[in-house]
């Protein structure tokens, strides 16, 4: 083999390495956003449950089933943050235009001075900082009635 044709053997190869590696991030990514809408879904249940949790109140449930079952979330939950998801749960917060959250609704509500997300129906999730679900919630607004309330008085 002469030494021209080695070299354009070689080059040839060389050049195709890229296409190989690119191809297998692809693939790669194609795999994180099959799973990205399911990290979304499985942290959306997890959040729900935990809230319920923390919200339940003894009824016939024996106490060590309580505490099996709180236990048992806790770690699913824990797992989950600990993989590199955030669940941000907004309520209480400020709404301001932009937050990476649906509006289901604006509600009117009275002795409200500000827009504040009063229920969070469904969290934002982030995987590794990565947006992968936004967040839905309910928000309360300043009522009209007090507005011009306000201005009568004024």
């Amino acid at each position: 083999m002469d030494i021209k044709r080695f070299f354009g053997e070689a080059t040839r190869a060389l050049a195709k390495v890229p296409d190989r590696r690119r191809k297998k991030r692809e693939e790669e990514d194609k795999k994180k956003g099959d799973l990205l809408p399911w990290i979304g879904e499985m942290a959306t249940a997890l959040w729900r449950m935990k809230r319920k949790m923390e919200n339940m109140e003894k009824t016939a449930m024996e106490e060590k089933d309580s505490k099996a079952l709180r236990r048992h979330c806790e770690a699913a939950w824990d797992s989950l943050i600990g993989g590199g998801v955030e669940v941000k749960d907004h309520t209480g917060d400020r709404y301001v235009a932009g937050m990476a959250v649906k509006v289901m609704t604006f509600q009117p509500t009275p002795s409200t001075q500000i827009e504040r997300i009063i229920e969070t129906i469904r969290p934002t999730v982030y995987f590794r900082g990565a947006l992968v679900q936004r967040g839905e919630v309910v928000v309360a607004t300043p009522s009209e009635n007090e507005d011009k309330n306000e201005t009568q008085h004024d």
